[in-house]
Protein backbone atom coordinates (compact mmCIF):
# COMPACT_ATOMS: atom_id res chain seq x y z
CA UNK A 1 0.00 0.00 0.00
CA UNK A 2 2.40 2.24 0.75
CA UNK A 3 4.90 1.41 -2.11
CA UNK A 4 1.29 1.88 -4.37
CA UNK A 5 1.14 5.58 -2.76
CA UNK A 6 5.12 6.62 -2.83
CA UNK A 7 5.33 5.34 -6.90
CA UNK A 8 1.37 5.82 -8.58
CA UNK A 9 0.18 8.80 -6.50
CA UNK A 10 4.05 10.64 -5.56
CA UNK A 11 5.28 9.81 -8.79
CA UNK A 12 8.18 8.26 -7.43
CA UNK A 13 10.98 6.60 -9.95
CA UNK A 14 13.32 3.69 -8.61
CA UNK A 15 16.51 3.31 -10.69
CA UNK A 16 18.37 -0.08 -9.34
CA UNK A 17 22.28 -1.03 -9.97
CA UNK A 18 24.32 -3.32 -9.25
CA UNK A 19 24.05 -7.07 -8.33
CA UNK A 20 20.80 -9.07 -8.96
CA UNK A 21 18.68 -10.08 -6.03
CA UNK A 22 16.46 -11.92 -8.23
CA UNK A 23 18.39 -14.67 -7.81
CA UNK A 24 17.05 -17.11 -4.94
CA UNK A 25 15.25 -15.91 -1.87
CA UNK A 26 18.78 -16.17 0.64
CA UNK A 27 18.54 -15.85 4.11
CA UNK A 28 20.33 -11.65 4.62
CA UNK A 29 21.98 -8.85 6.65
CA UNK A 30 21.16 -5.91 4.95
CA UNK A 31 23.49 -2.94 5.15
CA UNK A 32 22.36 0.62 4.34
CA UNK A 33 23.82 4.43 4.61
CA UNK A 34 21.14 6.30 6.51
CA UNK A 35 20.69 9.17 4.41
CA UNK A 36 17.28 10.49 6.00
CA UNK A 37 14.81 9.44 8.30
CA UNK A 38 12.63 7.69 5.85
CA UNK A 39 15.56 5.46 4.06
CA UNK A 40 13.64 2.15 5.50
CA UNK A 41 10.42 3.16 3.48
CA UNK A 42 12.16 3.55 0.28
CA UNK A 43 13.51 0.10 0.95
CA UNK A 44 10.12 -1.60 0.42
CA UNK A 45 10.03 0.00 -2.90
CA UNK A 46 13.15 -2.21 -3.65
CA UNK A 47 12.33 -5.25 -2.66
CA UNK A 48 8.84 -5.54 -3.85
CA UNK A 49 10.47 -5.76 -7.37
CA UNK A 50 12.22 -9.12 -5.63
CA UNK A 51 9.35 -10.05 -4.11
CA UNK A 52 11.03 -9.94 -0.86
CA UNK A 53 8.78 -7.62 1.31
CA UNK A 54 7.55 -11.04 3.15
CA UNK A 55 10.66 -11.60 4.22
CA UNK A 56 12.10 -8.29 5.07
CA UNK A 57 12.46 -6.88 8.99
CA UNK A 58 13.89 -3.84 9.58
CA UNK A 59 16.13 -2.81 12.94
CA UNK A 60 14.58 0.25 14.24
CA UNK A 61 14.64 2.55 17.69
CA UNK A 62 12.63 1.57 20.39
CA UNK A 63 10.56 5.14 20.15
CA UNK A 64 9.19 4.71 17.01
CA UNK A 65 7.06 1.49 17.94
CA UNK A 66 4.66 3.33 19.77
CA UNK A 67 3.74 5.57 16.63
CA UNK A 68 0.14 5.59 16.12
CA UNK A 69 -0.67 3.12 12.99
CA UNK A 70 3.14 2.50 11.05
CA UNK A 71 4.70 1.77 14.73
CA UNK A 72 1.64 -0.96 15.63
CA UNK A 73 1.80 -2.36 12.07
CA UNK A 74 5.79 -2.74 12.63
CA UNK A 75 5.73 -4.71 15.72
CA UNK A 76 2.93 -6.81 14.33
CA UNK A 77 5.51 -7.64 11.13
CA UNK A 78 8.42 -8.63 13.92
CA UNK A 79 10.86 -5.72 13.71
CA UNK A 80 13.93 -5.76 16.06
CA UNK A 81 13.24 -2.65 18.23
CA UNK A 82 16.78 -1.33 19.78
CA UNK A 83 16.68 1.02 22.76
CA UNK A 84 20.74 1.70 22.37
CA UNK A 85 21.66 0.42 25.65
CA UNK A 86 24.10 -2.57 24.70
CA UNK A 87 23.31 -4.80 28.13
CA UNK A 88 19.46 -4.79 26.80
CA UNK A 89 19.89 -4.32 22.91
CA UNK A 90 22.48 -7.47 23.01
CA UNK A 91 19.82 -9.40 24.68
CA UNK A 92 17.12 -8.37 22.91
CA UNK A 93 19.16 -8.92 19.54
CA UNK A 94 19.50 -12.88 21.02
CA UNK A 95 15.97 -13.31 21.85
CA UNK A 96 14.87 -12.10 18.06
CA UNK A 97 17.18 -14.31 16.14
CA UNK A 98 15.70 -17.05 18.37
CA UNK A 99 12.44 -16.20 17.80
CA UNK A 100 13.21 -15.77 13.75
CA UNK A 101 15.28 -19.28 13.95
CA UNK A 102 11.80 -20.82 15.30
CA UNK A 103 9.57 -18.89 12.44
CA UNK A 104 11.80 -21.27 9.85
CA UNK A 105 11.26 -18.76 7.32
CA UNK A 106 13.88 -16.67 5.31
CA UNK A 107 14.80 -13.59 6.78
CA UNK A 108 16.17 -9.97 5.25
CA UNK A 109 17.64 -7.96 7.91
CA UNK A 110 17.89 -4.70 7.22
CA UNK A 111 19.93 -2.84 9.44
CA UNK A 112 22.05 1.03 9.63
CA UNK A 113 25.29 0.51 10.98
CA UNK A 114 25.26 4.60 11.07
CA UNK A 115 22.93 4.30 14.19
CA UNK A 116 21.30 7.68 12.58
CA UNK A 117 20.12 9.72 9.43
CA UNK A 118 22.70 12.37 8.11
CA UNK A 119 22.21 15.80 9.42
CA UNK A 120 25.13 18.39 10.04
CA UNK A 121 25.23 17.64 13.75
CA UNK A 122 25.35 14.33 12.94
CA UNK A 123 28.03 14.60 10.75
CA UNK A 124 30.58 16.97 13.60
CA UNK A 125 29.42 13.88 15.96
CA UNK A 126 30.21 10.88 13.97
CA UNK A 127 33.71 12.39 12.18
CA UNK A 128 34.80 13.58 16.12
CA UNK A 129 34.17 10.29 16.80
CA UNK A 130 35.80 8.30 14.78
CA UNK A 131 38.74 10.84 15.15
CA UNK A 132 39.15 8.70 18.24
CA UNK A 133 39.14 5.31 16.57
CA UNK A 134 42.24 3.52 15.99
CA UNK A 135 40.75 2.62 11.73
CA UNK A 136 40.18 6.32 11.08
CA UNK A 137 40.89 6.86 7.80
CA UNK A 138 38.95 10.29 7.08
CA UNK A 139 35.99 12.50 7.40
CA UNK A 140 32.51 11.74 5.78
CA UNK A 141 30.75 14.37 4.27
CA UNK A 142 28.14 11.82 2.68
CA UNK A 143 27.54 9.34 4.94
CA UNK A 144 28.28 8.61 8.62
CA UNK A 145 30.89 6.12 10.54
CA UNK A 146 29.37 2.91 11.52
CA UNK A 147 29.20 1.55 14.44
CA UNK A 148 30.60 -1.39 14.41
CA UNK A 149 29.58 -3.27 17.78
CA UNK A 150 25.76 -4.09 17.55
CA UNK A 151 26.73 -5.74 13.56
CA UNK A 152 29.60 -7.59 14.35
CA UNK A 153 27.23 -8.57 17.47
CA UNK A 154 24.09 -9.43 14.94
CA UNK A 155 26.36 -11.06 12.43
CA UNK A 156 28.08 -13.46 14.41
CA UNK A 157 24.50 -14.54 16.14
CA UNK A 158 22.94 -15.27 12.84
CA UNK A 159 26.14 -17.69 11.54
CA UNK A 160 26.06 -19.16 14.33
CA UNK A 161 22.16 -19.86 14.32
CA UNK A 162 22.83 -20.78 10.42
CA UNK A 163 20.63 -17.96 9.34
CA UNK A 164 22.76 -15.61 6.55
CA UNK A 165 23.66 -16.34 3.34
CA UNK A 166 24.74 -13.37 2.51
CA UNK A 167 25.35 -9.48 3.05
CA UNK A 168 23.60 -7.27 0.66
CA UNK A 169 25.74 -3.94 1.12
CA UNK A 170 22.95 -1.33 -0.39
CA UNK A 171 23.83 2.35 -0.85
CA UNK A 172 20.89 5.03 -1.58
CA UNK A 173 20.90 8.39 -3.19
CA UNK A 174 18.22 10.74 -4.38
CA UNK A 175 17.55 13.14 -7.18
CA UNK A 176 16.19 16.34 -6.43
CA UNK A 177 14.94 17.78 -3.15
CA UNK A 178 13.96 15.17 -0.54
CA UNK A 179 12.88 15.06 3.03
CA UNK A 180 15.30 14.18 5.75
CA UNK A 181 12.30 14.41 8.33
CA UNK A 182 8.83 13.37 8.26
CA UNK A 183 7.80 17.29 8.43
CA UNK A 184 9.63 17.74 5.08
CA UNK A 185 7.07 14.73 4.30
CA UNK A 186 4.15 16.91 5.13
CA UNK A 187 5.17 19.76 3.69
CA UNK A 188 5.72 18.45 0.40
CA UNK A 189 9.05 17.37 -0.48
CA UNK A 190 9.40 13.92 -2.23
CA UNK A 191 12.39 12.75 -4.10
CA UNK A 192 11.90 12.60 -8.07
CA UNK A 193 14.20 9.44 -8.14
CA UNK A 194 15.49 6.99 -5.56
CA UNK A 195 18.72 5.40 -6.73
CA UNK A 196 20.07 1.70 -5.21
CA UNK A 197 23.08 0.19 -5.96
CA UNK A 198 23.76 -3.34 -4.55
CA UNK A 199 26.74 -5.02 -3.78
CA UNK A 200 26.18 -9.05 -2.84
CA UNK A 201 28.62 -10.48 -0.60
CA UNK A 202 28.50 -14.21 0.24
CA UNK A 203 29.14 -15.30 3.99
CA UNK A 204 31.53 -17.40 3.52
CA UNK A 205 34.18 -14.72 2.38
CA UNK A 206 33.46 -12.58 5.40
CA UNK A 207 35.72 -12.89 7.89
CA UNK A 208 35.42 -14.76 11.03
CA UNK A 209 37.13 -12.34 13.97
CA UNK A 210 35.43 -9.39 15.38
CA UNK A 211 38.48 -6.95 14.43
CA UNK A 212 38.40 -8.09 11.10
CA UNK A 213 34.58 -8.07 10.46
CA UNK A 214 34.98 -4.66 11.98
CA UNK A 215 37.46 -3.21 9.38
CA UNK A 216 35.33 -5.04 6.11
CA UNK A 217 32.50 -3.21 7.22
CA UNK A 218 34.83 0.39 7.98
CA UNK A 219 35.71 -0.42 4.08
CA UNK A 220 32.38 -0.87 3.07
CA UNK A 221 31.64 2.44 4.36
CA UNK A 222 35.14 4.15 2.46
CA UNK A 223 33.37 2.79 -0.56
CA UNK A 224 30.08 4.55 -0.14
CA UNK A 225 31.68 7.89 0.61
CA UNK A 226 33.48 7.36 -2.26
CA UNK A 227 30.41 6.32 -4.57
CA UNK A 228 27.77 9.07 -2.60
CA UNK A 229 30.47 11.94 -3.97
CA UNK A 230 30.15 10.56 -7.57
CA UNK A 231 26.35 9.83 -7.43
CA UNK A 232 25.64 13.66 -6.55
CA UNK A 233 27.82 15.20 -9.01
CA UNK A 234 26.49 12.61 -11.72
CA UNK A 235 22.89 11.42 -10.73
CA UNK A 236 23.62 8.22 -11.23
CA UNK A 237 25.79 5.09 -9.52
CA UNK A 238 26.83 2.79 -12.89
CA UNK A 239 26.52 2.92 -16.44
CA UNK A 240 23.04 2.98 -18.13
CA UNK A 241 23.82 -0.26 -19.36
CA UNK A 242 24.53 -1.94 -15.85
CA UNK A 243 20.78 -1.38 -14.50
CA UNK A 244 18.08 -3.60 -13.66
CA UNK A 245 15.52 -3.12 -16.05
CA UNK A 246 13.01 -5.73 -16.45
CA UNK A 247 9.96 -4.91 -17.85
CA UNK A 248 8.29 -8.16 -16.93
CA UNK A 249 9.28 -7.51 -13.32
CA UNK A 250 7.96 -3.88 -13.31
CA UNK A 251 4.58 -4.87 -14.91
CA UNK A 252 3.93 -7.00 -12.50
CA UNK A 253 5.27 -5.15 -9.67
CA UNK A 254 2.75 -2.24 -10.92
CA UNK A 255 -0.06 -4.92 -10.88
CA UNK A 256 0.09 -6.46 -7.41
CA UNK A 257 0.38 -2.47 -6.25
CA UNK A 258 -2.54 -1.17 -8.19
CA UNK A 259 -4.21 -4.53 -6.66
CA UNK A 260 -3.36 -3.67 -3.29
CA UNK A 261 -4.95 -0.03 -3.30
CA UNK A 262 -7.76 -1.48 -5.00
CA UNK A 263 -8.68 -4.27 -1.60
CA UNK A 264 -7.50 -1.81 0.72
CA UNK A 265 -10.29 0.83 -0.95
CA UNK A 266 -12.77 -1.85 -0.58
CA UNK A 267 -12.00 -2.79 3.07
CA UNK A 268 -11.88 0.79 4.01
CA UNK A 269 -15.73 1.13 2.28
CA UNK A 270 -16.62 -1.96 4.08
CA UNK A 271 -15.92 -0.16 6.84
CA UNK A 272 -17.31 2.78 6.49
CA UNK A 273 -20.52 0.88 5.34
CA UNK A 274 -20.90 -1.21 8.69
CA UNK A 275 -21.51 1.71 10.90
CA UNK A 276 -23.16 4.14 8.83
CA UNK A 277 -24.58 2.25 5.52
CA UNK A 278 -26.28 -0.73 7.63
CA UNK A 279 -27.86 1.86 10.37
CA UNK A 280 -29.11 4.52 7.39
CA UNK A 281 -31.11 1.66 5.43
CA UNK A 282 -32.56 0.12 8.76
CA UNK A 283 -33.68 4.13 9.22
CA UNK A 284 -35.12 4.54 5.64
CA UNK A 285 -37.02 1.15 6.29
CA UNK A 286 -38.60 2.66 9.17
CA UNK A 287 -37.34 0.58 11.76
CA UNK A 288 -35.19 1.28 14.74
CA UNK A 289 -33.35 -1.05 17.38
CA UNK A 290 -33.68 -0.38 20.75
CA UNK A 291 -32.65 -3.17 24.05
CA UNK A 292 -34.09 -4.52 26.65
CA UNK A 293 -32.89 -5.55 30.03
CA UNK A 294 -34.40 -8.00 31.25
CA UNK A 295 -35.07 -9.68 35.21
CA UNK A 296 -31.25 -11.62 35.34
CA UNK A 297 -29.49 -8.16 34.19
CA UNK A 298 -29.58 -9.34 30.25
CA UNK A 299 -29.90 -7.32 27.07
CA UNK A 300 -32.09 -8.38 24.44
CA UNK A 301 -31.27 -6.46 20.84
CA UNK A 302 -34.85 -5.90 18.94
CA UNK A 303 -35.85 -4.36 15.65
CA UNK A 304 -39.58 -3.15 16.23
CA UNK A 305 -41.10 -0.48 14.13
CA UNK A 306 -42.23 2.94 15.77
CA UNK A 307 -45.83 2.05 15.66
CA UNK A 308 -45.72 -1.19 17.97
CA UNK A 309 -47.21 -0.95 21.16
CA UNK A 310 -45.78 -1.84 24.40
CA UNK A 311 -48.28 -4.61 24.26
CA UNK A 312 -46.18 -6.22 21.16
CA UNK A 313 -42.90 -5.45 23.05
CA UNK A 314 -43.98 -7.32 26.00
CA UNK A 315 -45.15 -10.47 23.29
CA UNK A 316 -41.55 -10.45 22.09
CA UNK A 317 -39.96 -10.43 25.22
CA UNK A 318 -42.50 -13.53 26.60
CA UNK A 319 -41.19 -15.18 23.73
CA UNK A 320 -37.43 -14.55 24.05
CA UNK A 321 -37.37 -14.75 28.22
CA UNK A 322 -40.56 -17.21 28.98
CA UNK A 323 -42.45 -14.38 31.15
CA UNK A 324 -45.57 -13.75 30.60
CA UNK A 325 -46.93 -10.74 28.95
CA UNK A 326 -49.52 -9.69 32.18
CA UNK A 327 -46.90 -10.17 34.75
CA UNK A 328 -44.27 -7.62 33.05
CA UNK A 329 -44.06 -3.74 33.61
CA UNK A 330 -41.80 -2.28 31.33
CA UNK A 331 -40.56 1.04 32.49
CA UNK A 332 -38.15 3.95 30.11
CA UNK A 333 -36.13 6.22 32.74
CA UNK A 334 -37.96 4.72 35.55
CA UNK A 335 -41.51 5.38 34.12
CA UNK A 336 -44.05 2.90 33.77
CA UNK A 337 -45.07 2.49 30.15
CA UNK A 338 -48.74 1.89 29.18
CA UNK A 339 -49.55 -0.99 27.18
CA UNK A 340 -51.74 0.30 24.71
CA UNK A 341 -49.25 3.24 23.63
CA UNK A 342 -47.14 3.15 20.57
CA UNK A 343 -43.12 3.51 20.65
CA UNK A 344 -43.58 6.07 19.81
CA UNK A 345 -46.14 7.87 22.00
CA UNK A 346 -43.97 6.38 24.57
CA UNK A 347 -41.10 8.66 23.02
CA UNK A 348 -38.76 5.37 22.94
CA UNK A 349 -35.93 6.58 20.15
CA UNK A 350 -32.95 5.00 18.18
CA UNK A 351 -31.35 2.69 20.53
CA UNK A 352 -33.15 3.56 23.90
CA UNK A 353 -33.31 1.17 26.76
CA UNK A 354 -36.32 -0.17 28.11
CA UNK A 355 -36.36 -2.55 31.65
CA UNK A 356 -38.40 -5.27 32.32
CA UNK A 357 -39.71 -5.26 35.85
CA UNK A 358 -42.76 -7.70 37.57
CA UNK A 359 -45.48 -6.39 38.70
CA UNK A 360 -45.47 -6.16 42.49
CA UNK A 361 -48.66 -8.17 44.83
CA UNK A 362 -50.25 -6.29 47.27
CA UNK A 363 -49.01 -2.69 48.08
CA UNK A 364 -52.60 -1.19 48.86
CA UNK A 365 -53.90 2.07 49.24
CA UNK A 366 -51.68 3.85 52.13
CA UNK A 367 -53.16 4.35 55.86
CA UNK A 368 -54.93 7.33 56.32
CA UNK A 369 -53.20 9.07 59.12
CA UNK A 370 -55.22 9.02 62.88
CA UNK A 371 -56.02 12.13 64.03
CA UNK A 372 -56.44 12.85 68.14
CA UNK A 373 -58.96 14.82 69.79
CA UNK A 374 -57.32 14.60 73.09
CA UNK A 375 -53.78 16.08 73.61
CA UNK A 376 -50.97 14.22 73.91
CA UNK A 377 -49.51 13.45 77.68
CA UNK A 378 -45.98 14.74 78.52
CA UNK A 379 -44.06 11.90 79.83
CA UNK A 380 -43.18 11.69 83.49
CA UNK A 381 -39.60 13.67 84.56
CA UNK A 382 -38.12 12.66 87.88
CA UNK A 383 -37.18 15.54 89.79
CA UNK A 384 -34.33 15.60 91.87
CA UNK A 385 -35.23 16.07 95.65
CA UNK A 386 -32.17 16.48 98.40
CA UNK A 387 -32.37 13.99 100.78
CA UNK A 388 -35.46 12.38 99.48
CA UNK A 389 -34.90 9.25 101.53
CA UNK A 390 -36.30 10.63 104.31
CA UNK A 391 -39.83 10.48 102.93
CA UNK A 392 -39.43 6.56 103.75
CA UNK A 393 -38.94 7.47 107.74
CA UNK A 394 -41.06 8.97 110.46
CA UNK A 395 -39.89 10.37 113.94
CA UNK A 396 -42.44 9.58 116.59
CA UNK A 397 -43.13 12.10 119.55
CA UNK A 398 -41.08 9.60 121.94
CA UNK A 399 -38.18 9.69 119.46
CA UNK A 400 -38.11 6.67 117.93
CA UNK A 401 -37.77 6.41 114.35
CA UNK A 402 -40.32 4.36 112.48
CA UNK A 403 -40.12 2.85 108.85
CA UNK A 404 -43.08 3.89 106.82
CA UNK A 405 -42.06 1.25 103.52
CA UNK A 406 -42.86 -2.70 104.45
CA UNK A 407 -40.20 -4.92 104.07
CA UNK A 408 -40.67 -7.60 100.64
CA UNK A 409 -41.09 -11.24 102.95
CA UNK A 410 -40.51 -13.10 100.16
CA UNK A 411 -37.19 -15.23 100.62
CA UNK A 412 -36.33 -14.14 96.88
CA UNK A 413 -35.86 -10.41 97.90
CA UNK A 414 -35.46 -10.68 101.97
CA UNK A 415 -34.41 -7.94 104.38
CA UNK A 416 -33.35 -4.34 102.89
CA UNK A 417 -36.11 -4.75 99.74
CA UNK A 418 -39.09 -2.55 100.57
CA UNK A 419 -42.27 -2.55 98.58
CA UNK A 420 -43.87 0.21 97.15
CA UNK A 421 -46.95 1.82 98.81
CA UNK A 422 -50.34 2.39 96.57
CA UNK A 423 -54.11 3.62 98.22
CA UNK A 424 -54.73 -0.02 97.99
CA UNK A 425 -52.12 -2.45 98.22
CA UNK A 426 -48.75 -3.00 98.12
CA UNK A 427 -46.27 -4.05 95.77
CA UNK A 428 -42.08 -5.31 95.17
CA UNK A 429 -40.81 -4.29 92.35
CA UNK A 430 -38.46 -7.35 92.42
CA UNK A 431 -40.34 -10.15 92.65
CA UNK A 432 -43.85 -8.51 91.85
CA UNK A 433 -45.35 -10.09 95.47
CA UNK A 434 -48.33 -7.71 96.31
CA UNK A 435 -50.51 -7.27 99.24
CA UNK A 436 -53.89 -5.92 98.78
CA UNK A 437 -56.27 -4.08 101.99
CA UNK A 438 -59.36 -2.84 101.99
CA UNK A 439 -58.55 0.05 103.84
CA UNK A 440 -55.37 1.17 104.28
CA UNK A 441 -54.69 2.29 108.22
CA UNK A 442 -53.30 6.04 108.24
CA UNK A 443 -50.68 5.27 110.56
CA UNK A 444 -49.07 1.87 110.51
Amino acid sequence: MITCLLEDFLGIKIVITGDDLTKGKYRSIIILNHRTRLDWMYIWMLHSRFQLLEQLKIVMKASLKHVPGIGWACQHAGYLFLQRDWEKDQQRIKNIIGYYKSCQSPLSLLIFPEGTNLTNETKIRSNNYALKQTTYNKPYDYCLHPRVTGFTYLLNTMRSNDMIDTVDDVTIGYEGKFPITEIDLLKGYFPKVVHFHIKRYNINDLPQEDEKIAQWLQKCWDDKENQLKEFYIKNQFDTPSKRFNNEQVESNVRFRRRLALFLWIIFILFCLYIPFGVGNKRRTQGVMQIFVRTLDDRTLTLNVQPEDTINEIKEIVEQREGIPSEEQRLTLGGISLDDELTLNECRVEEESTLYVLLDLEGGGKKRKKKSYNTPKKNKHKHKKVKLAVLKYYKVEDTGKIRRLRRECQSKQCGAGVFMAAHHDRNYCGKCAVTYMFTKREEEE
